[in-house]
């Protein structure tokens, strides 16, 4: 009994590796060929960053924008007649 569910873990465990594999791929990865960091959403390529440190910054940068707009906006609803 143990080994038919030994047998039936390893099978549960290769089919989630092939539907991962199947899957597309969102995220952020390291290119260890270019040495680089890879922004993909659902297998396609979004933009790359040299390193971390650029992304981190580029991140950091488009959220103090968000705020900034966050904020005019807001400010037109109350100045608004």
């Amino acid at each position: 009994m143990a080994h038919g569910r030994l047998v039936s873990e390893k099978i549960n465990r290769e089919s989630r590796a092939m539907a991962d594999q199947l899957a597309p791929k969102t995220g952020l990865f390291h290119r260890k060929s270019s040495d680089d960091y890879v922004v993909l959403w659902q297998d396609r390529e979004i933009c790359r960053y040299a390193s971390m440190a650029a992304f981190v910054a580029a991140h950091a940068e488009g959220l103090e924008s968000l705020e900034a707009n966050q904020a005019e906006l807001l400010a037109s609803f109350y100045k608004s007649p």
